[in-house]
């Protein structure tokens, strides 16, 4: 099924749910470094998101598990100092604060914590990737 992209050109007026890809790869809280090595056996995928109980518990990307043990927990490593965006946010206010966070994902929670999408950059920058249209 894959992805497609909107340019940031044309999601300069959109809302972060008209962009965002609304069902990402997310690992349980309660999974492991190794859990986390096998998701990332797909090359296109560049974060993992950790919910617990479907509420945002944090995120980690390949290199937050370089040299760390296939047992330990993801919770050992896993992050949420990227910050995650809303709904209802502007692509705009999105990027702003993925550009601050020095990151290219954002994860989409609601009021609540629950983990409702992911905000991506393609690899080029220049688009984001969304659901397929």
């Amino acid at each position: 099924m894959g992805t497609s992209h909107v340019t940031l050109e044309e999601a300069e007026a959109m809302t972060v749910a008209e962009v965002m890809i609304s069902k990402p790869k997310t690992l349980p809280a309660t999974a492991t470094v190794a859990d986390a090595r096998r998701l990332f056996e797909n090359a296109s995928v560049r974060t993992a998101l950790v919910a617990d109980d479907g509420r945002y518990a944090g995120e980690l990307t390949r290199s937050d598990i370089e040299g760390v043990d296939d047992a330990a927990p993801i919770s050992a490593v896993a992050s949420t100092a990227g910050g995650t965006a809303a709904q209802d946010d502007t692509v705009a206010a999105a990027l702003e604060r993925m550009e601050a966070a020095g990151t290219d994902r954002l994860a989409v929670v609601d009021r609540d914590g629950s983990l409702r999408g992911l905000v991506c950059l393609s690899r080029s920058h220049g688009e984001l990737c969304t659901d397929p249209r």
